[in-house]
């Protein structure tokens, strides 16, 4: 054998096996495959019930400053616990003449069991009347009772047991009577928001 038949053969040989393999893929297939995301609900918050401080006989007197609290219970239906102070001149009387019914708060709902999430809170309307001024909020989870709400976020947290679940945070605060209100006159202008965030 010489070496042009070696080449023709080596040529022979490449060309067969070019045409097989692309004989070999002749027959491929092609699929588009979809992709998908989606997004849990988002965190929400919704008003469950105002808070109310419930009926007082009120007289202030020498000056005094009355503060009437509330503490705000662990679960809606549940009345929150009220106190008064303040009333040091023997004319001055704060007298709880009914309990609030329920106690005031909200609903946090989350997409994921556990979820940690940041709250705040601030007075957004104060009572119109110049004797009347809400302050400091409160809030009551697990076992935190009557914790400052904090007027921006700051790290003060709650934990969320269960997704798509909502669950209850009870709002309180200490309102401050430094004047006589109106006798038998429900005083209902004040307004608090009540904020979320992860």
């Amino acid at each position: 054998m010489n070496f042009s038949t070696i080449k023709k053969l080596s040529v022979t040989s490449a060309v067969a096996l070019a045409l097989g393999f692309g004989s070999m893929h002749a027959h491929a297939q092609s699929v588009a495959v979809g992709t998908t995301f989606t997004t849990a609900a988002a965190l929400a918050v919704t008003d469950v019930a105002d808070m109310a401080f419930g009926t007082y006989a009120i007289n202030v007197s020498g000056g005094d400053t009355l503060a009437l609290t509330i503490v705000g219970a662990t679960a809606t239906g549940t009345a929150a616990a009220t106190t008064c102070t303040g009333a040091v001149d023997p004319g001055s009387t704060c007298t709880e003449v009914t309990a609030p019914a329920t106690t005031g708060g909200v609903n946090v709902d989350v997409p994921v069991n556990g979820t940690v999430v940041q709250i705040s809170g601030s007075v957004t309307t104060d009572f119109a009347d110049a004797n009347l001024s809400l302050g400091t909020l409160t809030y009551t989870h697990g076992a935190v009772s009557g914790g400052a709400l904090p007027t921006a976020f700051d790290g003060t947290t709650v934990t969320i047991a269960a997704a798509a679940t909502p669950e209850f945070v009870g709002l309180g605060g200490t309102l401050s009577i430094t004047g006589n209100p109106a006798a038998a006159t429900t005083f209902n202008d004040a307004e608090v928001t009540f904020n979320v965030s992860y």
